[in-house]
């Protein structure tokens, strides 16, 4: 999903509601809101083992870790997220906005679908889960 695609599914979900911030306002609520999910959810696209990332979580002793998302600036940018959690990024960034609980349960019955997924990957892979 792009900027503008991010952008366009948060004011769809904000209808009625409050106006989507300018970019210098939303940014900081994509970065929050990826934050917050990279917190709940250990999204794949954003583990790494290179030390020299930025790093957000310390996932093990192992040297994994969740790095700091690379945040829009175009339109055209691709939002740095499994492109599983982009809904649940929509909901809690117009969530931010509007303060509507129910988008907000939106965003996390998003990540509890995505943890599932991966807990039956791994489950079906024999991890210890």
């Amino acid at each position: 999903m792009t900027y503008l695609e991010l952008k366009n599914h948060v004011e769809g979900l904000l209808l009625g509601d409050k106006k989507i911030p300018k970019h210098d306002l939303l940014v900081p609520l994509i970065k929050q809101g990826i934050e917050h999910i990279a917190n709940e959810c250990t999204p794949l696209s954003l583990m790494t083992s290179d030390v020299e990332d930025d790093i957000l979580i310390v996932l093990n002793v192992h040297g994994q870790f969740i790095r700091k998302p690379v945040l829009p600036v175009e339109d055209t940018d691709e939002i740095d997220l499994d492109n599983s959690l982009l809904s649940a990024l929509s909901n809690l960034v117009a969530f931010y906005i509007s303060k509507n609980p129910t988008l907000e349960i939106s965003a996390n019955t998003y990540m509890c679908d995505y943890k599932w997924v991966l807990y039956r990957a791994m489950e079906a892979n024999d991890y210890d889960v």
